[in-house]
């Protein structure tokens, strides 16, 4: 088994073209990728960070699917 090493607010935050203060945000607002905490610091899950970016590109698609 694999485990893939949690990822930071800086980690998602590039990977997701938004600054850092948007995915705090996101994450006061109830939104954006589940996130957790660990200690004191803020922590997401690869898996859900994919699967998160799955689910935005489905309900925000347009275009003819070929």
């Amino acid at each position: 088994m694999t485990v893939e090493k949690p990822l930071n607010v800086e980690d998602v935050a590039d990977l997701l073209g938004v600054a850092p203060a948007t995915l705090r945000y996101w994450r006061w607002a109830n939104q954006g990728p589940k996130s957790y905490k660990n200690g004191k610091r803020i922590c997401y899950d690869p898996a859900d960070v994919r699967a998160w970016m799955v689910h935005r590109k489905d309900v925000t698609a347009r275009g003819e699917v070929f």
